[in-house]
C-alpha cells in the first residue's frame, strides 16, 4: 500500500509539469518583433453601420501574425484630425465626433507589432445628426426667481455642455456659467440675477469642440432673496424624529449654522427610514429654491446617511398632535443626483465639483408661502437607520 502511495505521487507530479510545461509553450505565442518586416495585409470586406455624430465600421480581418491592431483616421471637421483604435480580436471600430451629418472619408490601417503600417482602406461614412442637434432643437427658456431655467431632452444621453451668455459689465456678451450634463431630460435653474430686464443666450458644446447655435432671449428674472437663517428654529412635533446623534451634539440647527462641509444633522442610528422632521423658518416665505450641501469626506459624500430621496411638505398652522392632515401641504419630491452614477465609496471629481456647488431643487411656481417645513425622508445613500445633513440655502420671496 505503502509503495502504491509512493507511484501515484510520482504520477501525479509527472501530470503537474507535463502540465505546467504545456502551459508555458502555449504561452510563446510571439517571436521577438521584427522591425525589419513587413506590414500586415489590410482589412477586407468592409461594412458601414452609420449612426448619429458617428458610424460603426465592420471588417475581416487579415491572416497575419504579426497584426497589433487596426487604425481609423479621419477628419470630424477641416484640420482636426481623430483616430479610433481596434485590437487584433475584434473585427469593428468605431468611428464619432462629427459635428454635423454629411459624408466623410475614414481611412482604415492594419498595424503590425512593428507599428508599420498597411496600405490604407478607404471607407465612406455619413452620420446622421449629432446628438448635440437634437438637442439644440428641444430648448426651452423660460423666465424664473433669480433668473431662468433652461429644459432641453437629450435622447441619446450624450455628455454635453451647457454654457449660459450674457452681457458682462462692460456689455459684451461672455460665458456666465457652464452645467455638464448627460442626462436624458435636463432642467438647469440660472440663478443669481437682479429683477431686471436681462438677454441670456444659450448654446450647446459637446465633448468634441463641436458646437450647436446659439438661442436668444430676453426676459426679466423674479425677485428672489436668501432667506435669514438665523431666524431659523428647531420644532418638535409628535412622530417627529430629530433625536440627535453624537452625545446630543449633531443637532438639526446644524443645517443652518453657515458650514457647507463637515459640520452635521445626525440623527441617532436605530429608528429607521422613513423619517421627518420640522422647523420654523421664522418668516413666511414664497419659497423659490432649495439648495443642499454634503458632507464631502469620502465615507459621508453620497454614503451613510446622506439624504437621497426626500419630500418637502408646509404649513402655516400646523396640527400639534404631529398627524400629516391638511394643516400640511405638500411642496416637492426632491431626489439627490450622483453624477457618476458610481456606487457608496466610489466618487469622481465631477461627485466632488457637484455636491461642493450645492445641489439645487426648485420649488413649483404654484406653491404657497409657508412659514413651516417638514422634512420626510424616504432614503438616504447609504441604506442605513439615521440621516445626516451638512447644510441647506433656501430662497424666495419673504411675504
Amino acid at each position: 500500500m505503502e509503495r502504491w502511495f509512493k507511484i501515484a505521487g510520482t504520477f501525479s507530479l509527472i501530470v503537474i509539469m507535463s502540465a505546467v510545461i504545456a502551459g508555458c509553450k502555449e504561452t510563446e505565442v510571439h517571436g521577438p518583433v521584427d522591425a525589419n518586416g513587413a506590414a500586415p495585409p489590410p482589412v477586407r470586406n468592409t461594412a458601414v453601420q452609420n449612426l448619429p455624430g458617428g458610424a460603426k465600421i465592420s471588417y475581416e480581418l487579415p491572416d497575419a501574425k504579426n497584426l497589433l491592431y487596426v487604425l481609423a483616421k479621419y477628419e470630424i471637421r477641416p484640420g482636426v484630425v481623430r483616430e479610433a483604435k481596434s485590437s487584433n480580436y475584434i473585427n469593428e471600430l468605431e468611428v464619432n465626433g462629427f459635428g454635423s451629418s454629411g459624408t466623410y472619408q475614414v481611412e482604415l490601417y492594419s498595424v503590425g507589432r512593428n507599428e508599420k503600417m498597411s496600405e490604407p482602406v478607404i471607407v465612406t461614412v455619413k452620420p446622421e445628426k449629432p446628438p448635440i442637434f437634437d438637442a439644440f432643437e428641444t430648448i426651452s427658456v423660460k423666465e424664473g426667481f433669480g433668473g431662468m431655467t433652461v429644459s432641453l431632452q437629450n435622447k441619446y444621453k450624450a455628455s454635453l455642455a451647457v454654457e449660459i451668455l450674457t452681457p458682462d459689465s462692460l456689455g459684451i456678451l461672455a460665458t456666465e456659467t457652464t452645467f455638464y450634463t448627460s442626462l436624458e431630460n435636463v432642467v438647469l435653474p440660472v440663478r443669481g440675477f437682479e429683477p431686471e430686464e436681462r438677454l441670456f443666450g444659450v448654446v450647446l458644446r459637446d465633448r468634441w469642440d463641436n458646437f450647436s447655435d446659439t438661442t436668444f432671449v430676453t426676459l426679466t428674472p423674479w425677485f428672489e432673496e436668501p432667506l435669514d437663517k438665523t431666524l431659523f428654529q428647531e420644532m418638535t412635533l409628535p412622530t417627529d424624529y430629530n433625536t440627535p446623534h453624537n452625545q446630543g451634539t449633531a443637532r438639526m440647527n446644524k443645517i443652518w449654522d453657515g458650514s457647507h462641509s463637515e459640520s452635521d444633522f445626525v440623527t441617532a442610528p436605530g429608528h429607521g427610514i422613513p423619517q421627518w422632521f420640522t422647523f420654523d423658518l421664522g418668516v413666511t416665505a414664497k419659497l423659490s429654491r432649495l439648495v443642499l450641501f454634503k458632507r464631502l469626506s469620502n465615507a459621508y459624500l453620497y454614503n451613510s446617511g446622506a439624504v437621497k430621496r426626500w419630500t418637502l411638505y408646509g404649513s402655516n398652522n400646523p396640527n400639534p398632535d404631529g398627524s400629516f392632515d391638511e394643516s400640511w401641504i405638500f411642496l416637492m419630491d426632491c431626489n439627490s443626483y450622483k453624477p457618476s452614477g458610481l456606487p457608496p465609496g466610489e466618487n469622481t471629481n465631477e461627485d466632488l465639483e457637484y455636491a461642493r456647488a450645492g445641489e439645487e431643487f426648485t420649488f413649483p411656481e404654484d406653491a404657497p408661502a409657508v412659514r413651516y417645513l417638514r422634512w420626510v425622508t424616504h432614503a438616504n445613500w447609504g441604506n442605513v437607520t439615521h440621516v445626516n445633513i451638512t447644510e441647506i440655502d433656501l430662497f424666495g420671496q419673504v411675504q
